[in-house]
């Protein structure tokens, strides 16, 4: 859209290779572009000036190279971590900008050296101080990007905490992470996710479960007036924390703003978790399940995933208690009735409306807005009957409710 509106404006896209068929819109990205880099291996020719300068060298020993590029087999970051697991392992001397392998006999290929870039990483996290693995840690669970503040307020051996802003300088020097935001805003970046995903990892599921709920309840106390736009952070650590309330209510949240804001995947995503957590939800809290299902049905439909949103906009209405009709004679059956209804409303308009009290209309009103969501469904199954069904049954609920939107809806539909 930017290129077609504004085709002087520079735009860098990265992607990894589409898998085939090619979906629409790549393809025409694709013909829009001017230039295209595919990626390749790091070149073997450029191995060693990437290696000389991640270790601060004019050269490196060609057997240093090749041990590099058998493992690394042309990744960057592999490269750069294996020759910093070296130089920190003591297998590498550098001195006066020149390198030389320090090894016995056999030099490098007799070295007993991790085989992915996992174990290289871990190797490197292990050699250092206990305070500092801890920190590095701690850090994983905050996130990717960190913030000093929040480490320091977390960080669960308190006689500790003044070591941390040295232990911070430390891992920078050692490119395990970079500096992301200066003071007074003081934040801190992993260099790459795997390095976050390693740290992280190492953490035993006890430790995991006390570090996320430390988190989360430092995000709810030094920020409540954002726990809106916290919603989808906090429910991610409460669920890792292990507790089932707090995730449920922050998954809730978020699911419903990402709803609003036509965040569609993102919605699908928290509300399924959701039902997920609380299975046994729907017994003690029937309505706020079946509110959850209808959110789903609204994103889906929204994705244009007509089957799946009808599934859960009929779940709607079983836990609204106004289930829709599973077969063509109940559905027959049930236009007749709603048809007489709708005639009854026009005749009598000032008695269509019951009086009913709020938990009922509340199931009134929904089972309105998923009836009428379901004549959608049926509209693009090319099924009559339901969509007609659903339309006028959704007309009647909602003028029974009094629910001013969804009475406009249905009279929309109706016309």
């Amino acid at each position: 859209a930017v290129l077609r509106l504004q085709p002087r404006v520079l735009v860098a896209a990265g992607t990894r290779p589409p898998e085939e068929p090619v979906a629409a819109p790549i393809r025409e990205l694709r013909d829009l572009a001017e230039a295209r880099l595919t990626l390749a291996p790091l070149a073997v020719d450029d191995l060693p000036a990437l290696l000389a300068r991640r270790l601060g060298t004019v050269s490196v020993p060609a057997e240093l190279v090749q041990f590099v590029l058998q493992r690394a087999e042309g990744h960057p970051f592999y490269s750069e971590e294996t020759v910093l697991a070296l130089r920190e392992a003591g297998i590498l001397e550098i001195r006066n900008g020149a390198c030389r392998i320090v090894t016995g006999p056999g030099g490098l290929t007799a070295v007993n050296f991790p085989d992915s870039v996992q174990g290289v990483i871990t190797s490197r996290l292990d050699r250092l101080p206990a305070h500092e693995q801890l920190m590095v840690k701690t850090a994983s669970v905050i996130g990717r990007v960190f913030a000093y503040r929040t480490l320091h307020d977390v960080y669960p051996v308190m006689e500790d905490r003044p070591r941390l802003r040295d232990g911070l300088e430390h891992v920078e020097r050692l490119d395990l992470t970079r500096l992301e935001t200066p003071e007074p805003e003081l934040a801190y970046l992993f260099k790459h996710v795997i390095t976050q995903e390693v740290a992280y990892g190492s953490l035993l599921f006890a430790q995991r479960r006390q570090l996320h709920r430390a988190v989360a309840e430092w995000l709810e106390s030094r920020q409540p007036e954002a726990r809106e736009s916290q919603a989808p952070l906090l429910a991610h650590h409460w669920d890792h924390a292990g507790d089932r309330e707090r995730t449920v209510e922050y998954l809730e949240r978020a699911g419903a703003q990402a709803v609003r804001s036509f965040a569609n995947r993102e919605a699908v995503g928290f509300l399924t978790r959701a039902l997920e957590v609380a299975p046994d939800l729907e017994r003690s809290d029937r309505s706020r399940v079946a509110n959850w299902e209808h959110l789903l049905g609204e994103a889906l439909i929204h994705l244009s995933e007509y089957n799946a949103a009808g599934s859960h906009l009929r779940r709607t209405l079983i836990l609204s208690h106004y289930p829709a009709p599973t077969s063509r004679p109940t559905a027959l059956r049930r236009l007749a009735a709603q048809i007489l209804i709708q005639a009854a409303h026009r005749v009598w308009p000032t008695r269509r409306a019951g009086s009913v009290d709020a938990p009922a209309r509340l199931d009134l009103t929904r089972a309105a807005a998923a009836q009428k969501r379901l004549a959608e469904v049926a509209w693009f199954n090319d099924d009559l009957l339901q969509m007609l069904c659903g339309i006028l049954t959704s007309l009647n609920l909602a003028e029974r409710a009094g629910a001013t939107r969804e009475m406009a809806d249905g009279y929309c539909s109706m016309g």
